[in-house]
C-alpha cells in the first residue's frame, strides 16, 4: 500500500480526470469492456477491483491482472493506439469514473505530471507481466501459484491483528487462472503451503505466515538460480 502522502499525491494528479469522468458502478462478475470491441471510453477505478484477463483456443480463461483504485484500462491499447486485446469484468462489486477517451487524451497531453505518472504506472505493470509470462511459459507449477500468490500480497496484502492478509476474496479457480494453472494443482498446493506454515486460509481469505519462504518458493529456478521478482 502507498503511503498516504503518496496516495493524495496520486489523487492530486487525477483530479482533473475525475472532474472530466461520470461514475458507473459494476456488480462482481459483471462485464465491462469486451476483447476486440471498438471503445471510446476509458475508465479509472474508484472503488474495487476490475479483472483482466483473455480467453485461449481451448476456451481457457487466464487472468492477466487485478486492477486496484486509480488504474486506468485500457491503458496498454490506449497507448500503442492498436486494439484492447483483454476483457475486463468486476472482480468485486466496483465502482469507476468513465471519461471518453479523447478528453483523457487532452488533459493526459497537456499535463506532464499526469503524462508522467501514468508512463512510470504503464512501465511497471509491463515489467510485472514480462515476468509473469517467463512463470508461465516456463515456470514449475510451484513457482506459478506462488509467485501468483506474492504478486497477490504485495498488491492486496493488509496487515490485520498482527497478520499479513491477502485483502481479496480468493477461490482455487480464481488463483488458477491467474497462475496459468487448474483448480486442482492449487488446491493440493495449498494444501502443501499450510503444512509448511506458509500460508493458513479462512474461508476464501489467505493470510501469508512466511513471505520470505513464499519468496524463495516463487524465484528459486530448478537450477538453484534465484530470479529477481519485481510486481
Amino acid at each position: 500500500m502507498l503511503p498516504y502522502y503518496l496516495m493524495f499525491q496520486e489523487e492530486d494528479h487525477l483530479a482533473g480526470l475525475y472532474a472530466a469522468s461520470t461514475v458507473v458502478s459494476y456488480s462482481k462478475k459483471e462485464k465491462i469492456l469486451r476483447s476486440y470491441a471498438g471503445y471510446e471510453t476509458l475508465y479509472i477505478v474508484k472503488d474495487g477491483v476490475v479483472r483482466s484477463f483473455y480467453t485461449d483456443e481451448k476456451g481457457v480463461e487466464l487472468t492477466v491482472n487485478l486492477l486496484k483504485p486509480r488504474a486506468i484500462f485500457p491503458l496498454s491499447g490506449y497507448l500503442s493506439g492498436k486494439e484492447n486485446l483483454y476483457d475486463f469484468e468486476a472482480f468485486t462489486d466496483t465502482t469507476l469514473y468513465k471519461a471518453p477517451k479523447e478528453k483523457v487524451k487532452k488533459l493526459i497531453y497537456k499535463n506532464a505530471t499526469l503524462s508522467s505518472y501514468y508512463l512510470e504506472r504503464f512501465a511497471q505493470a509491463i515489467e510485472g507481466y514480462v515476468i509473469r509470462s517467463r512463470f508461465l511459459a516456463n515456470g514449475s507449477a510451484t513457482q506459478k501459484i506462488t509467485s501468483a500468490l506474492l504478486m497477490l500480497f504485495r498488491r492486496f496484502g493488509k496487515e490485520v491483528r498482527g497478520q499479513m492478509i491477502i485483502n481479496l476474496p480468493l477461490t482455487h479457480q480464481d488463483i488458477a487462472d491467474l497462475a496459468g494453472v487448474t483448480r486442482e494443482t492449487v488446491s493440493i498446493l495449498l494444501g502443501m503451503l499450510k503444512k509448511e506454515g506458509i500460508i493458513s486460509t479462512k474461508g476464501k481469505y489467505l493470510t501469508i505466515l512466511n513471505s520470505d519462504q513464499l519468496s524463495l518458493k516463487a524465484s528459486e529456478n530448478d537450477d538453484g538460480s534465484l530470479l529477481n521478482l519485481s510486481f
